[in-house]
Parts: C-alpha cells; structure tokens; sequence
C-alpha cells in the first residue's frame, strides 16, 4: 500500500496571511499533490495513513470531498489548479506545449493583490509560455527554499 510521504513529499503551493491579523481575514493553505489521491490520506478515511498534522489542520478547516482532476498528468492538471479553469480553456492540455495565456491567468496571483503572502517551493510547469516573465507578480517567494513561514510575511509573531 502506497503511503502518505507522496503526498507530504510533493507539497506545491502553500498560502498563509499576508500584512493582516486572522480576524481581517480567512486564513488560507492551499496544498496541491501529485501522484496522489484522497484514498491516500487519514482525513480522507483511510485508517493506516498516518498524516497527523494534515488531520488536525483538516478537522479544523474546510475539506473538499467533491474534487475531481480535469487533466490526466502532471503540467495540464497543474495549469487547471493554479488557474481555476481546465486546461482545455486556455491550451495548456497538451503536456510539454507551453501555450500563451491572457493576463490575471494566475489565481495565487488574485491572493497576492489582496494581501496574502505566497510561496511555491517547486513546481513552476504550467505549460504557459512566458511563465519567468509573470513569475515575480504571483509569488511572493519562490523557489527549494520558499516556505509560507517565511519572515517576510511579516504576521508570524501574532500567531
């Protein structure tokens, strides 16, 4: 039986609060996995996973149990995720294609405007060309060495 170290092994995207307290705002962490499923996680039921600390961060938060991918591998269900529309809308389905897309294609970047503080530790391939170029509007820190719990995000003291 496949263990929860792919899911903890292959965390994408993390978001937490930016410039304001929790009572300003929700808090928000988006965790994205690869080669994965719900079956693979305790807060999804699964008895012998041991993910602990996604449990409790599950219990307390809200958990989507109606999610489904749009894309069948790696690059195009990223560019579904971090784009908030299938990757058929914007030609970003075809793996190893890097297709234009319009301004605004970035959802973390939606967050960013609105005072949250993101990060993304690794994945970049969204299959959308000029991606370098949009990189530095999206993230706030990016990179192996990116984490939500950065000191520039500046409300780690009030927690």
């Amino acid at each position: 039986m496949r263990t929860a170290r792919f899911a903890l092994a292959t965390l994408a995207l993390t978001f937490g609060a930016a410039t304001s307290t929790a009572a300003d705002r929700p808090n928000v962490v988006w965790l994205s996995f690869e080669d994965t499923s719900a079956d693979e996680l305790g807060c999804y039921g699964n008895p012998y996973a041991a993910t602990p600390t996604l449990d409790a961060v599950a219990a307390r938060g809200l958990r989507f149990s109606r999610a489904c991918s749009v894309a069948p591998h790696c690059s195009p269900a990223r560019a579904t995720l971090i784009s908030g529309s299938p990757a058929v809308v914007h030609g970003t389905d075809v793996h190893r294609f890097p297709y234009p897309v319009p301004e605004g294609y970035y959802f973390p970047t939606l967050l960013r405007e609105a005072g949250y503080f993101t990060s993304n530790n690794a994945k970049t391939d969204y299959n959308a060309a000029g991606w370098k170029a949009a990189a530095d509007r999206v993230w706030d820190r990016q990179g192996k060495s990116a984490t939500y719990n950065d000191p520039a995000r500046g409300d780690l003291g009030e927690r």
